[in-house]
C-alpha cells in the first residue's frame, strides 16, 4: 500500500480533523525525509450524511500542501464499502495494540487521544483522527504558512478580510449541524455561554462588534441572537470554503470558540495576543480544549 520511502495519511472527518491528520503527517514526512501521500479512499466525493453524522470530501484542497493527492475509490454515497470496514478494524486494532501495530508500520490509535511516546520513523499509514495537540506543536507554524497558499480564492474571503483588518471584531465561532445530534459526545453550548464570555472579555476590553461564523445560521436560537447582538452574521452562502471561513477567524481582535476542532485551530493559528474564550463541556466525553497549554497562549477557559 506505501512504498518504503512514502507516508499515506487516510484523511477522516472535516477540516479541523483533517487538519490534525496532515499536520502529523508533515511533520513525520519532514522528520523521516518521506514523500506524503494524502488518500481520499475514507471520503465521500461530495458532501453527505451517513446516520445522522455529516461525511466530507477532502477539504485540504483549499490550499497548495505538499502531499501528492490519491485515492482507488471513493465511499459511495450514504454508504460506506468493504475497504471503509477493514480500515475502521485496523483503526480499533491500534486503539488495543498501538505498538504492535506501529511495528507493522501503522499509526492507528485514537483510544487516549495521544499518539503512542514511542519513534515514528517506521510509520507508513496513518490510519488515525491524530488529535494529539502536543505532536503539532512544533508543525502549526508550518501549517499556518501553507495555509495562506489559497488554490482558488473567492472575491467574497478578501472583501471580508479587508473588513476584519480595517475594523476589530470579535468573532463568534458557533458550531450546530450534526452536533445537536451528536450531544452526548460534544455536549451542548447554550446562550449563557456566550452571555459569560462577552462580559469576560468586556471586563479586559476586548469586546469589539461581534461577528458570527456559523455553519447553520438558520439555527441560531433567538436568545443566541439577543445576546450576542451580531453586527453580521457569516454562513456557508457568504463562504463555503472551510479554509477561507478558517483564515477569515484567526483575523479576530478577540475569539469567542465553540468545542470543535475548527474552533481549536482557530484559536490556534490567531495572533498570540488575541483574547480566546474557549470552553469545557462537563457532561461531554470529549472536550477539543481540554488539554490546552493555556500559559503559551491567551486563552481562557469556561466551564459549561
Amino acid at each position: 500500500m506505501a512504498r518504503r520511502n512514502e507516508i499515506h495519511v487516510f484523511l477522516r472527518g472535516g477540516f479541523g480533523n483533517q487538519l490534525f491528520q496532515y499536520a502529523i503527517a508533515r511533520a513525520l514526512s519532514i522528520r523521516y525525509s518521506k514523500q506524503l501521500v494524502v488518500r481520499e479512499d475514507l471520503l465521500p466525493e461530495r458532501k453527505d450524511t451517513v446516520a445522522g453524522v455529516t461525511r466530507w470530501p477532502n477539504e485540504i484542497v483549499g490550499f497548495h500542501h505538499s502531499g501528492t493527492i490519491y485515492y482507488r475509490k471513493h465511499q459511495p454515497p450514504m454508504g460506506t464499502n468493504l475497504f471503509s470496514k477493514v480500515m475502521q478494524l485496523m483503526r480499533i486494532f491500534g486503539d488495543f495494540y498501538p505498538n504492535l501495530a506501529l511495528a507493522l508500520g501503522i499509526l492507528a490509535s485514537d483510544k487516549t487521544g495521544k499518539l503512542p511516546r514511542v519513534d515514528l520513523a517506521k510509520v507508513k499509514i496513518i490510519n488515525s483522527y491524530c488529535i494529539d495537540k502536543e505532536k503539532i506543536a512544533d508543525s502549526k507554524i508550518l501549517i499556518y504558512q501553507e495555509l495562506q497558499k489559497l488554490a482558488n480564492p473567492s472575491n467574497t474571503y478578501f472583501d471580508l478580510r479587508n473588513a476584519l483588518t480595517d475594523f476589530p471584531k470579535t468573532i463568534v465561532h458557533i458550531r450546530k449541524g450534526d452536533y445537536l445530534g451528536l450531544s452526548e459526545i460534544y455536549g451542548v453550548i447554550d446562550a449563557d455561554y456566550f452571555s459569560r464570555a462577552i462580559n469576560l472579555l468586556a471586563e479586559k476590553g476586548k469586546l469589539h462588534p461581534i461577528w458570527i461564523f456559523t455553519d447553520t445560521p438558520e439555527r441560531l436560537t433567538e436568545e443566541e441572537v439577543r445576546v450576542l447582538n451580531p453586527e453580521r452574521v457569516v454562513g456557508p452562502a457568504d463562504v463555503s470554503s472551510p479554509l477561507e471561513n478558517l483564515l477569515l477567524m484567526t483575523k479576530a481582535q478577540s475569539l469567542i470558540a465553540s468545542n470543535s476542532s475548527f474552533s481549536w485551530w482557530a484559536s490556534q493559528l490567531c495572533e498570540m495576543r488575541t483574547p480566546v474564550v474557549a470552553p469545557i463541556i462537563t457532561n461531554a466525553r470529549f472536550n477539543n480544549f481540554d488539554s490546552v497549554d493555556d500559559s503559551s497562549r491567551n486563552i481562557e477557559i469556561l466551564s459549561v
